[in-house]
Order: C-alpha cells, then sequence, then structure tokens
C-alpha cells in the first residue's frame, strides 16, 4: 500500500500534496512531481509572452521561484531519507471504534520511519512546521454505501477524531480529505449506520417473555415443512407446533425445510422433480399464509451444500416467494466452504443466520475476522444474524447446568492435623478439588469453570452482553435465540436481550470478579481472608478456631458470577485440658446442605465486603441433628465495567 504525492502551491503559496492509495504497491517519496502555474490570460493560455508579469512584479515572481526552489529541496531532503509509505494494519483492533460505527475501509498508519525521519530533517526548518494540508484518496471496500453516512476518523492520544470529507470529490470507490502530515499519521473510513435491529427465535417462546419479545421479533421458526420421496412419486408433509389457521401464524413465523439426506440427493439431482418441490413449497406458503422457509446447511452433508444454494435461489424466483423470508443458518466453517456461492446465498436469501463460535475457539475474535473479509468482499451486513443456543451446554460431560457443576464443585476440605478440632486451633479450609476453579476467560468473553482437568464455558448474561455488543459493533440484523426448550433459557440472559433490545443498556460488563472467588463463612473464630472482597486470597483460607468451644458453620459459597450455590458443615470444637489429657468431649458431627441461589442481576453499586449479617452466631450447646441453614446471600455489588 502507497502514496503517491504531486504538490502544487495552493493560493496562500504553501505547498500542499496528494497522496493516491494504490494497491499496487508502489510508492513514490515527496517532490515526485512538481510545477508552478503563472496567472492565466482571459482565454486560459498562459504561454503568451505579453501577459508575463514584468518589472517589479517579475522580481516578485522570481523570488517567489526561488522559494519554491527551497522548498523542493527541503521535501526533496525528506525523500532522500525515506519515501512516504502508508501500510495497512490486520492487527488493529476494529472494536475499538466509537460505538455504531462499521468499518468501511482498510486502517491505514503512516510509516514510523517515514515520520521519524521527516521530524529530523524539518526540525530547524520553518517550512516544515508550518500547517501543511495534503490530499488524500482513500479506497472503501467494494459495496454500496449511503456515502452520507461515511465518516473518516484518525486515532491520536487515546481519543478518536473526525476529519471532514472533501464535498467536492467525486471518484467511485474512494473519499478524499485534507490532513496535516506527520501529525496525523493514521486514518480510516467507518459508516454510520441507521440498521434497526430485532430478534430471531428458534423453538418455543418462553411463556413469561413471549409477549415483550413479540415486540422485537422479526423470525420465529415454529414449524417444519418435510420433504419425502417415494420410487414413484413424492409429498410434501408439514409439520408445526402452530394450528395453519391460527391468525397469529403470520409473516415472521417460518416453516423449517427438512428432509432425509437420499431425499434431499434426488430432489436436487432430477431437475423434474426439483422443479416439481419447488412450485410446491411455495404454493404451501403462500396458501397457508406462511412467513417463509428456513433451512439449516448444518444438517447436509458438504457436497450437497453448493446445490442447496442453486435450488434456494431458483425458490427465491418464483412469484409466491416474493414477499416472503428465506432463511439460511450455517456456521462460520461452512462460509468458509462456499466462499464461491456465498454471493449468490446473501442475494437469494433474506437473512443468513450465522452461529455463534464455540467459546474455545475465540469467537469474537473469529467472527471480527470473518466480518472483516465478509464488508471487504461487498456482502449486505445488514442480512446477518448471530445465532446462539443460550442453555448451557458443557462439553465433556454429562452435567447440563451451570448449578450442578457448582455444587459439584463446593465441597468442602478441612484440614486440622488430628481427630478433633480444638479451641483456638489454625484449621485450612479449601475445595476437595483444589484444581477447581471459576474465572472469566478474556478469549472466549466467557465465564470458565475448570474442574476435575476439564474446561467448562457457562453462557449467562456477561456472555450475552458481549454478543450483543458485537452486533450493535458491526450493526447485524440482530440476535437468533435457538432454543428447543423454552425453559433453557434462564431469567437473567433473558432481561438482559430485551434491554439491549429497549436500549436501556448500551455497554457490556464483566462479572464481578471477587464474586468467582469461593467465599467462606463461619459462626465463630477468625478466617484469614474476607469474602467478595478485591485482593483476598481465598484458596485456601486459614481458619482460628473460637477459644470456646461449640458446634459452629462452615459454610462455602461458590459462585460463576450470577447464580451462588452454598455448601454448609456443622463442626464441633473441643476444648483441650490444660493438664494435656484429652479433650472434654469427643466425636464430631458434621453436616452438609447445598442451596442454588441464583442472582438475576447484580445491584448498580459494588460493596467491598461482605455484610455483617451473613455471619450467624455459634451454637454453645451441641444439637442431636444437623441443622442446615440458608445460603449466605452475596453483598450487593455490579459486575464490573468492561472496556467496549
Amino acid at each position: 500500500m502507497a502514496l503517491r504525492p504531486a504538490f502544487f502551491f495552493s493560493s496562500e503559496g504553501w505547498p500542499q500534496g496528494r497522496f493516491d492509495f494504490e494497491q499496487d504497491g508502489s510508492s513514490s517519496g515527496f517532490g515526485s512531481k512538481y510545477s508552478f502555474e503563472g496567472p492565466e490570460n482571459e482565454s486560459g493560455n498562459t504561454d503568451e509572452r505579453d501577459r508575463f508579469p514584468k518589472g517589479p512584479i517579475a522580481a516578485f515572481v522570481l523570488v517567489l521561484g526561488v522559494c519554491a526552489l527551497v522548498v523542493y529541496f527541503v521535501i526533496d531532503r525528506v525523500e532522500s531519507h525515506d519515501e512516504p509509505v502508508w501500510t495497512s494494519s490486520d492487527q488493529f483492533d476494529f472494536r475499538l471504534f466509537p460505538k455504531g460505527y462499521i468499518q468501511r475501509s482498510e486502517y491505514y498508519s503512516l510509516h514510523p520511519d517515514f515520520v521519524k525521519k521527516w521530524n529530523t530533517v524539518c526540525a530547524d526548518t520553518l517550512q516544515c512546521e508550518s500547517d501543511n494540508l495534503f490530499q488524500v484518496e482513500i479506497p472503501i471496500f467494494d459495496q454500496i454505501i449511503d456515502s452520507e453516512q461515511l465518516k473518516l476518523f484518525t486515532f491520536s492520544d487515546g481519543y478518536w477524531r473526525v476529519i471532514p470529507l472533501s464535498d467536492d470529490y467525486g471518484h467511485p470507490g474512494k473519499v478524499s480529505s485534507y490532513v496535516e502530515i506527520p501529525r496525523v499519521d493514521n486514518l480510516i473510513v467507518v459508516e454510520s449506520p441507521a440498521n434497526e435491529q430485532s430478534l430471531g427465535f428458534y423453538g418455543l417462546l418462553p411463556k413469561v417473555y413471549e409477549d415483550s419479545v413479540m415486540r422485537h421479533l422479526s423470525a420465529h421458526v415454529v414449524g417444519e415443512v418435510m420433504i419425502e420421496l417415494s420410487e414413484s412419486s413424492g409429498q410434501l408433509v408439514i409439520r408445526s407446533n402452530r394450528d395453519q389457521g391460527d391468525p397469529q401464524v403470520g409473516k415472521q413465523e417460518l416453516l423449517q425445510l427438512t428432509g432425509s439426506e437420499s431425499d434431499f440427493r434426488r430432489l436436487l439431482s432430477d431437475t423434474v422433480i426439483g422443479e416439481s418441490y419447488l412450485g410446491e413449497i411455495s404454493r404451501v406458503i403462500e396458501s397457508q399464509h406462511w412467513g417463509g422457509i428456513f433451512l439449516d446447511l448444518e444438517a447436509f452433508p458438504s457436497d450437497l451444500e453448493p446445490l442447496l444454494v442453486t435450488f434456494l435461489a431458483d425458490l427465491r424466483q418464483r412469484n409466491e416467494m416474493s414477499a416472503k423470508q428465506i432463511i439460511v443458518v450455517l456456521s462460520i466453517e461452512t462460509r468458509q466452504r462456499l466462499e464461491t456461492e456465498w454471493l449468490e446465498l446473501i442475494e437469494s436469501s433474506d437473512e443468513v443466520w450465522l452461529r455463534y463460535p464455540s467459546p474455545a475457539l475465540r469467537p469474537l475474535e473469529l467472527l471480527d475476522r470473518t466480518l472483516l473479509s465478509l464488508a471487504k468482499g461487498g456482502s449486505d451486513l445488514s442480512k446477518v444474524r448471530l445465532m446462539t443456543n443460550l442453555a448451557a451446554q458443557p462439553e465433556h460431560s454429562t452435567i447440563t447446568t451451570p448449578d450442578t457443576l457448582l455444587e459439584e464443585m463446593a465441597s468442602i476440605s478441612i484440614q486440622h492435623g488430628g481427630d478433633e478440632i480444638l479451641t483456638s486451633q489454625k484449621v485450612t479450609l479449601q475445595l476437595a478439588e483444589s484444581d477447581s476453579e471459576v474465572y472469566w476467560d478474556e478469549g472466549a468473553y466467557s465465564v470458565a469453570l475448570n474442574h476435575k482437568a476439564n474446561t467448562y464455558f457457562v453462557s449467562n448474561r456477561f456472555t450475552v452482553d458481549f454478543i450483543m455488543d458485537f452486533i450493535s459493533f458491526w450493526d447485524l440484523r440482530g440476535l437468533a435465540i435457538e432454543a428447543v426448550d423454552s425453559n433453557e433459557i434462564s431469567e437473567p440472559m433473558m432481561t438482559r436481550i430485551l434491554a439491549w433490545q429497549d436500549e436501556r443498556v448500551d455497554s457490556p460488563e464483566k462479572p464481578f470478579g471477587p464474586y468467582l472467588e469461593p467465599c467462606w463463612i463461619v459462626s465463630g473464630g477468625t478466617l484469614s481472608s474476607v469474602c467478595w472482597t478485591v485482593g483476598s486470597a481465598n484458596r485456601p483460607v486459614i481458619w482460628t478456631t473460637p477459644d470456646k468451644p461449640g458446634v459452629y458453620a462452615i459454610k462455602l459459597v461458590v459462585s460463576d458470577g450470577e447464580t451462588f450455590v452454598a455448601n454448609e458443615r456443622w463442626l464441633r470444637v473441643q476444648k483441650t485440658d490444660i493438664s494435656g489429657l484429652n479433650p472434654t468431649s469427643v466425636g464430631s458431627t458434621p453436616t452438609a446442605t447445598s442451596t442454588s441461589v441464583p442472582t438475576p442481576q447484580a445491584t448498580p453499586t459494588p460493596t467491598p465486603e461482605a455484610s455483617a449479617t451473613v455471619t450467624p452466631d455459634a451454637t454453645p450447646e451441641p444439637t442431636p441433628t444437623s441443622t442446615p441453614s440458608p445460603t449466605a446471600t452475596p453483598p450487593s455489588g455490579p459486575p464490573g465495567p468492561a472496556p467496549n
């Protein structure tokens, strides 16, 4: 990537330059083009000798010419040291843009060696220190864009600032502006979109949120149309969890196109059968007033994918489908395989639902690269919707919910170096599985749980925050929620999604860090750390037992930042005879209870330490049976704010 400057004198007499960003990688230094122009006569001819300035004017022109040569040589000195090369970087963090903008060009930066040598050469030269404006031309991505929404940004001193674009510039595929070099050493073109985002839904809507979701719903997959072929004939089988005669069946209710692999192979390979089913599918959609067709490309072998793209393009041409939706869902891997068919797919579809990658793949980083390549290729990103399954799906385990995993982690290990626990003794408390931990994974944008040599990623409202923020940043069509069972979606997640849709939230949050650490609470004695405080070392902790014997409660609380699970044990603390004889009483009555307490939403102000009310009083007299206690209530405190 290179700049080609062409210098000329402005009306103010200061040197200016024009830079063209080129794709061929060539570059030329300052002073490669230079011209000095005298005034024109009325006919526009500058060659008539009688019109050339004479006398004092000629002397002035001569002096001005000498100054021009000085400027030329100064600029030429810069050229002799280095050439001004603008380079594009793939490492730039696009998500640092001002919120709501979409990238529409490469991110260009002036070569640092050129800036350094420019400053060295021009250190003592007034001409170089002047506010010299240079014209730059920047190519934008190959797509149809509303030029009224384009803006040119530069980043300096930790802030983005806008550089005005030239109003009179009309070259297609480029924008132009005047910038001060080297004070402006980076440039990027962005767009301020006006896309209204909505929700898509696959499966049953949660009853409690049905009315709220419907206000934002634009596509809802509620049934299926199955293709069945026999040796002699075939038929369409319609299955739906909605009555086709229901007046609510309308433009947002979709049928999923399904069938066996063998039937689809015959359908796609036989033109006559294919044409017959194209007509039948479009007739059913039109006559029963469905909103359109939904096709999951992941349900078919990869060799059928190009044929299915062509099938959908043919379906789009049917008159009955002119006002109906065609929606396709696929993974990033499938999109990469369909590189040559991608533009045909996105042009024939109303929406493309891109599956949210596995947290282990660093999903937002992967999606950033994918969407950037699509934008460069001319894809309409306003047709793209992110589809995610909000149910907890830990890998390599039969555990199906975060609560179950947290309950398994909340097993207490007590080490005291003897058969009995004595007064004023130091006792070590820790998780039974010492390698178990809960933490925020910066690459996955998810809470992660390590337990028994496995890592589990938990979908909760914090992950939802970053997904919704990503959708807003790229101005995608919106979020598509996959939930065969509406009970799979937690209340905090759904509440958060609706808050984003209602624009009551505009930035993501991370979980409050101390909540992810084990919390220990005792009814007597002292602990070496305090629950839910920043910088507190909670693994393991030392419990100094009370100086009075009795039965005391030890409570362990573990959390993923949203759900809190407690386990409790009651222990007898005994007093040793001062003469060194055996303890005055023997035995202990350990008990354990587990309680799961979901916390739907953190409160606005963090509390640095646990409330004193969560510590129960010691029980001076032993009880014959175990007595469970309620789960400790976590102190109010929000997740810490995360950078956008």
